[in-house]
């Protein structure tokens, strides 16, 4: 909650420094003053000759002053006025959205917050991930099904924790990817020389070519509709299936009833086992050490790793989520620019409060305002997609059950 005058504009000129309290004297007899009273509480007094009104300005939301608001605004409509979004339509306001989101990153978590098992007990995220990494003892790999069940188009908290009761209940050797296909799986050789390639790309090439050359030589779609990768229906029908751990994750997620994709989902599967159980690689850590040693070039790590990422089925845009959440709580140093993936919470967000240098590319306009406020794309798009939860499609939340949206003073967007 924001409890402090923030600033004043007189004669256009916006004044920022530490304001305690002020008072204006206008008209007749009229005196609006904001101060903080004896229980350092935030007070707008509006007095006419000696009487008037005392609200509290940064109590509970809807605030007292919002509520009388309300009640004066209902009694004299034809006097309503957006002013707020009126004197913020310049300049203005490019600096004070940068303003609000380096004060909102400030409660931005960490890898500390996200191990300290004594804070935020009741955070969903936080006790899923833990319950997960307990039962696989892997830290990488409870990130990525975590992100994984972001994936589906469903409420966050929800499958969360449905993904949590999908590790914890589940075969640890399957779920941890250590049991590999069988030695007679057709596809068997295929995944061999398929990761032998990709460590042998040359990085000294530029970003672009570099993610051409890694599609060129690993793309699961591609294979897997040549019949050079694993498929539905060369599954279906494979006489090794039961030998196969794929089989023993399509009857996992069958138990569990994940929603929508049957095909992605089982090779999701299929396509992260490929990557993480090989001759070269054994776990997430492995594949970013792998990465580390091709190349210093942080742009080209996360390039890489993103590109390998990007073919593995069923997951999307989540992967870059799982890049995301490494990157805070694991501290892999990637690229955050080349991470942005501009969930639709984002995306609706920044249309309705039409984000400066927003156009028809999210991740241009992030990249350009970052640039120009100093601000990193990672605060930029985590205060977009988490203001996502309030401006819903329903219409906005700001206000309601307690939820406050930190761009309300700079929307533009009418409910």
């Amino acid at each position: 909650m924001m409890t402090t005058i923030r600033e004043m504009k007189i004669n256009g000129e916006t004044i920022k420094q530490d304001i305690q309290n002020m008072q204006i004297v206008f008209g007749p007899h009229h005196v609006l003053s904001i101060f903080h009273d004896e229980n350092n509480e935030l007070i707008i007094e509006l007095i006419h000759t000696h009487h008037g009104l005392r609200f509290k300005a940064a109590d509970d939301i809807p605030t007292e002053f919002e509520k009388g608001m309300n009640i004066l605004e209902n009694m004299f409509p034809e006097n309503r006025v957006d002013n707020i979004v009126t004197i913020m339509m310049s300049g203005d306001r490019e600096e004070r959205i940068a303003e609000i989101i380096k004060e909102y990153a400030k409660n931005d978590v960490n890898r500390e917050w996200l191990l300290n098992t004594q804070t935020d007990r009741d955070n969903v995220f936080k006790n899923s991930f833990h319950a997960i990494c307990q039962y696989t003892d892997d830290f990488d790999l409870s990130l990525w099904y975590l992100s994984f069940s972001q994936s589906f188009g469903r409420k966050t908290e929800p499958m969360l924790s449905k993904m949590k009761e999908l590790c914890t209940n589940s075969d640890k050797q399957i779920i941890s990817f250590n049991t590999d296909v069988p030695e007679k799986c057709p596809f068997n050789k295929s995944k061999k020389e398929k990761i032998e390639q990709i460590f042998k790309i040359d990085c000294n090439q530029t970003a672009d070519q570099i993610k051409k050359s890694i599609n060129k030589c690993y793309n699961s779609a591609k294979f897997h509709q040549s019949d050079s990768w694993c498929n539905l229906k060369v599954y279906s029908s494979c006489p090794y299936q039961s030998e196969c751990p794929v089989q023993k994750w399509h009857e996992i997620i069958e138990k569990y009833h994940l929603p929508y994709r049957k095909e992605s989902q089982i090779f999701f599967y299929y396509d992260t086992l490929c990557l993480l159980n090989n001759h070269k690689i054994k776990s997430f850590d492995d594949l970013f050490s792998a990465i580390d040693e091709m190349t210093e070039d942080k742009n080209k790590k996360t390039i890489i790793i993103r590109t390998l990422l990007k073919q593995i089925r069923g997951i999307a845009t989540k992967s870059l989520l799982f890049l995301q959440l490494e990157n805070i709580y694991n501290n892999r140093n990637l690229d955050y620019s080349e991470l942005i993936f501009v969930d639709r919470l984002a995306l609706r967000v920044a249309e309705r409060m039409k984000f400066p240098y927003y156009e028809k590319d999210l991740v241009d306009a992030i990249r350009t305002f970052g640039e120009k406020y100093n601000l990193n794309s990672r605060q930029i798009d985590f205060a977009l997609w988490e203001m996502g939860f309030i401006c819903t499609s329903d219409g906005c939340g700001h206000g309601k059950n307690g939820k406050e949206c930190i761009f309300k003073e700079v929307c533009t967007w009418q409910n």
